[in-house]
C-alpha cells in the first residue's frame, strides 16, 4: 500500500487521546476546554491536533520521509498492550517498560512547545553545537548529524534533529525506574495541551 503525499499527522497521538476521550456513533471524541471560553468543544480525535505532513523528513524516498510517523505508529500500537497489561496484570513487563521509554519521548517530540524550543536551539549559534553534542553523546554520531544538517536549509533541520533527540531520550529514559500512578476510583485525569 503506497503512502499518500498529503498525510494528516497528529501532535498528540490518537491512541493516547482515546484514554481521555469517549466513543459515540462509532467515532472517538475528546472534550476540549479553551481558557476564556464558557463552554467545552467536542472534537473528533482524528481531527484534534492534526496537521498535514508536520513530521515529514526532507527526503524524496517516502519511507525515509515518513520515518518519524511510521515509527510512531509502531510505538502507538504497542501502547494499548501496555495499558491492558497494567490493567490486567498490575505490572509492567520488560517489553512494556521499553515501550514506555519510547512512547514518552515520542509524545514530547510531537508537541509544539517542545519542538519550538528545539528549533530555537538549532537556530542559535551559542546553543546549536552544545545541543547536537548532547543528543549524540551516547551514540557518538555527532559528525554525521552535523554534516547532514549543514546540507539542509535551517527550515528543514528540526525533524532530523527531533529523530536524533528522540533516540537519545529513549536511551536516557531506559536508565530510569518507572512509577505508574493510577487514578482514584470514579475520577479521571485532566490533561493540558498548549497548542496554537
Amino acid at each position: 500500500m503506497s503512502e499518500p503525499i498529503e498525510q494528516k499527522q497528529h501532535r498528540i497521538s490518537q491512541v493516547y487521546l482515546k484514554q481521555f476521550g469517549y466513543e459515540k456513533d462509532d467515532r472517538w471524541w475528546v472534550s476540549v476546554y479553551q481558557v476564556g471560553r464558557k463552554t467545552t468543544d467536542n472534537i473528533p480525535i482524528e481531527q484534534f491536533t492534526a496537521e498535514t505532513n508536520i513530521f515529514d523528513l526532507p527526503f524524496n524516498d517516502i519511507k525515509i520521509k515518513r520515518h518519524f510517523e511510521n515509527t510512531s505508529n509502531i510505538i502507538e500500537n504497542g501502547y494499548r498492550t501496555v495499558i491492558s497489561n497494567l490493567h490486567n496484570q498490575k505490572q509492567l513487563t520488560p517489553k512494556n517498560k521499553d515501550l514506555l521509554c519510547h512512547f514518552v519521548p515520542n509524545l514530547m517530540c510531537r508537541t509544539e512547545p517542545f519542538r519550538s524550543f528545539i528549533d530555537s536551539l538549532l537556530r542559535t549559534s551559542d546553543t546549536r553545537d552544545k545541543f547536537l553534542n548532547e543528543i549524540t553523546l551516547l551514540t557518538g554520531d555527532n559528525k554525521e548529524i552535523k554534516v547532514l544538517l549543514s546540507i539542509l536549509k535551517i527550515d528543514f533541520q528540526l525533524n532530523i534533529a527531533i529523530c536524533t533527540l528522540m533516540n537519545h531520550m529513549v536511551s536516557v529514559f531506559r536508565k530510569f525506574q518507572q512509577v505508574i500512578i493510577k487514578a482514584c476510583e470514579n475520577k479521571g485525569w485532566l490533561t493540558e495541551y498548549f497548542g496554537v
